[in-house]
C-alpha cells in the first residue's frame, strides 16, 4: 500500500516526494475529483495526502468522495504556509481524543 499527495503546490510535492512520496499538483478541483477516483479504483492506495488549500479548491468533491468512499483515507495536511483554520489544532485534537475538556 502507498500513500499519495494532492498539492496545489511544488514545494510540498517536491518535499513529499523526496520523502518516497508520489503526488501531483493541481488548482483544478475536476482533476483533484479525477485522481482521487483512479486512485480509489487502482486499489492500491490506502491514503491519499491532500494540502489544506488544495482542499479548499476542491470541498464539494472531496467531501463527496470521502462520503462514498472509506478507502483510500483522505488526510488534509497544512503545506509550507501552515495550517490554515486549525489555529488551535493540537488543543482540539487532545481535547476529542481524550473525550473531555483539558
Amino acid at each position: 500500500m502507498r500513500a499519495y499527495l494532492i498539492s496545489d503546490n511544488t514545494e510540498t510535492y517536491e518535499g513529499m516526494r523526496l520523502a518516497g512520496i508520489d503526488g501531483m499538483v493541481t488548482q483544478n478541483p475536476a482533476l483533484i475529483a479525477k485522481a482521487m477516483l483512479s486512485l480509489a479504483k487502482a486499489g492500491d492506495c490506502a491514503m491519499i495526502l491532500l494540502t489544506e488549500r488544495a482542499y479548499g479548491l476542491a470541498k464539494k468533491e472531496v467531501d463527496a468522495f470521502m462520503a462514498a468512499h472509506t478507502r483510500p483515507i483522505v488526510t488534509r495536511i497544512p503545506d509550507r504556509h501552515g495550517a490554515l483554520d486549525r489555529q488551535d489544532f493540537a488543543d482540539e485534537f487532545f481535547q476529542n481524543g481524550v473525550g473531555g475538556g483539558l
